[in-house]
């Protein structure tokens, strides 16, 4: 299934022209201080597995032979990661619990961490 469309209707082109337009406008009057101010995230999912327990595992002489049958885990999925980083690194990385639901509660459940991360960052950056 591909999620990114192949082309832009006009009305999509024309409002990402207007937002980079006005970033534009912002970085030519405020300059290299406009840059660290600009927060971007991505999304990905992880795949998590969990390998089997000590007490599961059979021991055996070092020189008989290995066991032939495939590694079984516990559970195994994936969940989804977001990181969000700006230009001195990395903010905040927001992996969602298995079995969540990834949907627009989780998200803005997501942004209002970052903003709380944001708040702390930007309180201990120097105001020159």
């Amino acid at each position: 299934m591909r999620l990114v469309p192949q082309s832009l209707r006009d009305e999509h082109k024309k409002d990402r022209k207007a937002v980079y337009s006005e970033l534009f406008a912002c970085f030519e009057y405020e300059g290299e201080a406009f840059l660290s101010q600009i927060v971007t995230s991505d999304e990905t999912w992880v795949r998590h597995c969990e390998p089997e327990t000590r007490q599961s595992m059979e021991w055996h002489h070092p020189q008989s032979p290995g066991n032939k049958k495939r590694r079984k885990y516990l559970s195994e999925g994936k969940i989804m990661s977001t990181v969000f980083w700006d230009c001195q690194g990395v903010i905040l990385v927001d992996a969602m619990s298995p079995g969540d639901m990834f949907n627009s509660n989780a998200y803005i459940r997501t942004l209002i961490e970052l903003g709380k991360h944001l708040k702390q960052v930007w309180s201990h950056k120097d105001p020159t």
